[in-house]
């Protein structure tokens, strides 16, 4: 026999009087609903109900979607006759049920028709689920669908022990009633909660904005770590995090690509141990292989504890401090990704909405801007200090042939007649050794500002590079005894150019080199490689690209007054525009500069 979902005429003639009882329990339902008493409102209901149906059970169930487990219900109160008393199993059990598992239930109650069954006529997963699952002492079962418009909300329910309890068609249209009413107490509490949430996320929108502009000012009028630090206490104090930090992203040549602890804030009463910061010093960004997934691509990643797997898992749960939930955004700086701000949680698996996030990454806009302004600083910073080194070098490197030159031209004016001729013709090679000094320092100096604005030019010929190198180390190093090994070699270059590169490098090696230079001439694979190598000290790795830098010197100093420091930049300059390079090693004992031109 199947359960029917019409209700059956009751025949017992003690039950005449239940029509009153539940108009009155109606009124009371409806009472307390209007006044609005909260969930306890809803226990009073059930109470009254319970008395007024002489029910054994009552029960309220609210409809409920969940991403993993799909449409079901839980239960939000139930009442039983007090020699019954709720089964203490009922809230583990309700705690979410699938509508799947009552399908014969579903079918009626969604289309707003009340359903009424004895549980040993039930069949099929509906049966099992009532015998089984709950091991319920029900006999027979009233449900009232509770709906707003064509909006299924939940359930009113009412169970007896007995199986041949059966509720009149008069009956069923008072409870409908009471199921109205608790539809629109669902409705009103559901837009009550709705209007709060919005006003607090509002209140919370707004507190954050005025933190990001709090944020904005610390990172406009100041420098450094200490107006960053007062930017993201600003921001924590906003958003109630437990740490906000900035890391950078960096490249380790052991590790790869890691996260470097950059500046963190805490909360009033938490503390960044010490081992908190080793452990989070350099993160290879191998061990948080999803949040680099979303970083790399300019995305914020938001996440609590238990939904990280893997790797990525394993190092939250072995950090010191643990981390429940957090949120990481990418900090972009001229479209290159340096960063990361992020906002940690250890007391709550917080979850973050899109208009949090679209806030967050104003915050990350902004570190970006300070980072970006900061390092502007210290560029024109380093330009104004090149400038002051330029014109101290400069003046001392021109003012010494040039007092030379004055000097000796002076003397030769003032008594010309008192000098032999080989005193004459030295003091003439001196004056011209000298203004050829000059000439070279104008000439590095002019090769520099025209490639600031693009206009140095080349006229690449076929040079034989032997007769070219000899000449320089002749100029450079009068006294020879710089030994040069390899063949005859042709380059496709310009001649001038190319000499003015040798006598840089040949220079270069005379003033800061070691005891020894020997140069090298390599031709094969359609390049042609000059090695220009002493043994002296060589340079640090961290400043081997640095030396090609304007006003830097090979020795690691800048602007020491000996050297206008425009040699290695000129020649990399040219080498580069006549399809060449040049490069710094250390090969063993020696330092080598490597000048490619192509063949």
């Amino acid at each position: 026999m199947r359960p029917t979902s019409e209700p059956l005429a009751t025949t017992s003639a003690a039950w005449e009087d239940r029509p009153v009882r539940i108009e009155r329990a109606v009124a009371v339902a409806a009472a307390t609903l209007l006044a609005d008493e909260g969930e306890g409102g809803l226990e009073r209901v059930l109470d009254a109900l319970l008395e007024g149906t002489q029910a054994d059970f009552v029960f309220l169930d609210r409809n409920v979607e969940d991403p993993d487990r799909g449409f079901g219900f839980v239960n939000v109160a139930a009442r039983a006759r007090s020699e019954l008393g709720v089964p203490d199993r009922i809230s583990e059990i309700f705690t979410f049920v699938p509508w799947s598992r009552l399908p014969h239930s579903r079918e009626h109650l969604e289309r707003g028709i009340p359903v009424a069954f004895s549980v040993e006529e039930l069949e099929g997963p509906e049966r099992h689920f009532y015998r089984h699952v709950v091991e319920t002492v029900t006999r027979s079962v009233l449900k009232l669908p509770i709906r707003r418009g064509n909006r299924w909300m939940g359930v009113l329910g009412f169970a007896q022990t007995e199986a041949q309890h059966r509720w009149t068609p008069e009956d069923v249209d008072l409870l409908r009633t009471v199921a109205d009413l608790i539809g629109t107490f669902w409705e009103r509490r559901d837009l009550d909660d709705a209007r709060s949430a919005s006003l607090a996320a509002m209140a919370r929108r707004i507190e954050m904005e005025h933190a990001l502009a709090e944020a904005g000012r610390m990172l406009l009028l100041g420098y450094g770590e200490d107006s960053l630090r007062k930017a993201l206490e600003a921001l924590r104090r906003a958003t109630g995090a437990s740490f906000v930090f900035v890391n950078t992203c960096e490249d380790d040549p052991e590790l790869g690509p890691v996260l470097g602890s950059h500046v963190t804030v805490a909360a009033p009463g938490l503390v960044a141990t010490a081992a908190d910061w080793e452990y989070w010093r350099r993160v290879p960004w191998s061990r948080l292989p999803t949040a680099y997934r979303y970083i790399i691509q300019g995305r914020a990643f938001a996440f609590t504890l238990e939904e990280l797997d893997g790797a990525e898992r394993e190092w939250y749960e072995q950090a010191p401090t643990r981390i429940r939930s957090e949120v990481k955004i990418p900090i972009f700086v001229g479209g290159e990704l340096r960063g990361i701000i992020g906002f940690s949680d250890v007391t709550r698996a917080r979850s973050w909405d899109r208009q949090d996030l679209l806030l967050l990454a104003t915050a990350a806009r902004m570190v970006g801007v300070f980072w970006e302004r900061s390092r502007a600083k210290e560029t024109l910073e380093r330009l104004v200090r090149s400038k002051d080194e330029f014109v101290a070098a400069v003046s001392h490197e021109l003012r010494t042939p040039l007092t030379a030159v004055v000097g000796l031209a002076q003397e030769l004016r003032s008594d010309l007649d008192r000098f032999s001729r080989a005193e004459l013709e030295e003091f003439v090679g001196l004056i011209a050794d000298q203004a050829t000094e000059v000439a070279y320092i104008v000439e590095d100096l002019l090769v520099v500002a025209r490639a600031d604005i693009g206009q140095v030019n080349v006229d690449p010929a076929r040079v034989e590079i032997r007769p070219e190198l000899e000449r320089v180390l002749q100029a450079v190093f009068p006294d020879g005894g710089v030994p040069v090994t390899g063949g005859p070699a042709t380059v496709t270059a310009d001649p001038a150019r190319l000499r003015q590169i040798l006598r840089n490098l040949a220079t270069n090696a005379r003033r800061y080199g070691g005891p020894n230079v020997e140069v090298r001439v390599v031709s094969g694979d359609g390049a042609t490689v000059v090695e220009v190598r002493d043994d002296g000290d060589g340079i640090p790795p961290e400043d081997r690209e640095h030396i090609f830098e304007p006003y830097r010197t090979a020795h690691d100093q800048i602007g020491q007054p000996a050297s206008v420091g425009l040699g290695l930049t000129v020649s990399r300059q040219l080498a580069r525009l006549m399809d060449g390079d040049l490069e710094y090693l250390r090969d063993g004992p020696w330092s080598v500069f490597r000048l490619t031109l192509p063949s």
